[in-house]
């Protein structure tokens, strides 16, 4: 019982208000209707610009080049050109 006058009474206020101001009533209510309206669109317009606005997919990544074959590779080199004069590495 307690919970239901507590409703009750804002609700009789509000009322009083609106029978003593009915135009002041209707124009907040207008603003209100025209505020959610404004909110709305602006939300849908949000989204469709962000929807256009997607960058394209990028393409795909080129594939890995081959592996590098291992056969000999436990054999060292151990003559070298270089500008035609042979070298010999240490090791």
């Amino acid at each position: 019982m307690m919970r239901a006058m507590s409703v009750v009474g804002p609700l009789m206020r509000v009322l009083v208000a609106l029978s003593k101001f009915p135009e002041k009533a209707a124009t907040y209510f207008l603003l209100a209707v025209l505020s959610g309206l404004l909110v709305g669109v602006s939300c849908l317009c949000g989204e469709c610009i962000a929807t256009r606005m997607i960058a394209p997919p990028l393409p795909p990544p080129p594939p890995p080049p081959p592996p590098l074959s291992t056969a000999g590779s436990s054999t060292k080199v151990r003559n070298v050109q270089v500008d035609s004069r042979p070298w010999r590495i240490q090791g």
